[in-house]
């Protein structure tokens, strides 16, 4: 039998977080298993910085504000500034290798390892956190130094079984070093989505070369998904998952009439790496909440919908401040009907109204009926504006919905 001395900090409490679990619902509140409530989570990851990812992909993906985890061999580094530039894009550059980590010492694999993430460290503005096994290549010596280096998940080359698509995919800490995969190529992605949708968990695809148009295809049906599937890297997937599985919400303060305090928690020790906000979920019981802090700084309100609201929040960061006014009625009296107008110029939709409301919830959907977008404006003027430069041309339907849960339809063509 194997034994490794773990010297790594991260990965034992992360160990322990996984034995002594805790559900990430509570009266207080729900932690959403993934971010904004999404259905499952989608990693498209990309093997060796062949010249077709940089030419392809990057601004593949940058025009459908899409991003990757890309894992380079050290012979295709250079030059930096096009590893910085697919970095400062929102994308991920994990560590790779060419040499097969089975076949090595244990003094040459930690080498290798550290050398890799110590080149891409010192020449670009990206923290390594993310390995992909050269060749698919491992075993239980392999992990350990993988572990022991500092990286927070390994991706294999193995093929899905049913059980990997759901959200217990990683039972125990090591199953974060055993990631599976399935081909970003394949004639079956939409099957796999479709399998990732129902079971909740994580798909991750990779390939090796690309070629257009196909590269461009593949991302549209992956793409199309946006609305009920997270499309991350693999860096915040796997943080996401790991932070949200031993997280807690503590009430530290009920509404007393003009706030509400609360506290998001984890078991992990490591605040600097574990920094991956989470979203929230929390029954407003008829308080209109208009504005959130944590630690004193502002945070965005996502959604507020069926008497509860959501917002991201990051655990260990401060208590979190709801400020809001209890009221079981619309937040101001309303004497005319909902009425509305949108007057469409280039990418840009003014909204024009003349009644009060604490908010209103824009729904957007195309021709086929599907939901695209879902936004909330708190205490809005009578007049805004949407940018809908991402939205293709053609019919879109807008759902506008004030705080007494009136509504109006209106049909908008986007030229």
């Amino acid at each position: 039998m194997h034994f490794t001395y773990l010297k790594n900090k991260s990965f034992i409490t992360l160990l322990l977080s996984l034995f002594f679990f805790n559900s990430s619902h509570s009266q207080t509140g729900i932690v959403c298993k993934w971010l904004d409530d999404k259905k499952a989570t989608i990693v498209l990851t990309f093997d060796d910085w062949t010249s077709d990812h940089y030419t392809i992909l990057v601004p593949a993906l940058l025009e459908r504000n899409m991003v990757a985890t890309f894992f380079p061999v050290d012979w295709n580094f250079k030059p930096w500034s096009n590893l910085e530039e697919t970095i400062k894009n929102g994308n991920e550059i994990g560590g790779h290798g060419f040499n097969s980590l089975t076949s090595l010492s244990a003094s040459e694999l930690s080498d290798q390892l550290r050398k890799f993430k110590n080149q891409v460290e010192t020449n670009t503005s990206q923290k390594i956190i993310s390995y992909a096994y050269p060749n698919g290549n491992y075993n239980d010596v392999v992990i350990d130094s993988v572990i022991n280096v500092g990286y927070l998940s390994s991706r294999t080359v193995e093929p899905y079984t049913t059980i990997d698509y759901t959200y217990n995919f990683a039972t125990k800490a090591k199953d974060y070093y055993k990631l599976k995969t399935s081909s970003f190529s394949s004639a079956n992605i939409a099957n796999n989505i479709n399998h990732i949708k129902n079971s909740g968990g994580l798909l991750i695809l990779f390939e090796h070369i690309v070629t257009s148009p196909e590269a461009e295809k593949q991302l549209d049906i992956i793409n199309s998904e946006k609305n009920s599937i997270w499309l991350t890297t693999l860096e915040k997937a796997i943080k996401y998952h790991q932070e949200a599985r031993c997280s807690k919400i503590n009430e530290i303060l009920a509404f007393d009439g003009n706030k509400r305090i609360i506290e998001l928690t984890d078991t992990l020790s490591n605040n600097d790496l574990y920094n991956q906000p989470l979203s929230i979920k929390l029954k407003t019981n008829g308080i209109y909440y208009n504005h959130i802090t944590q630690n004193n700084v502002d945070i965005p309100i996502d959604s507020v919908y069926n008497d509860s609201i959501m917002f991201k929040a990051i655990p260990d960061a401060g208590y979190i401040t709801l400020t809001g006014i209890a009221t079981s009625k619309p937040l101001y009296s309303r004497n005319n009907n909902l009425n509305i107008q949108i007057i469409p110029v280039q990418n840009i939709l003014n909204f024009e109204y003349n009644f009060s409301t604490s908010y209103i919830q824009i729904k957007i959907f195309d021709i086929t009926g599907r939901e695209i977008r879902n936004i909330n404006f708190f205490c809005p003027p009578n007049k805004f504006s949407l940018n809908v430069s991402d939205l293709n041309k053609g019919l879109y339907l807008f759902k506008l919905q004030a705080d007494d849960n009136s509504c109006i339809t209106k049909k908008i063509v986007l030229n």
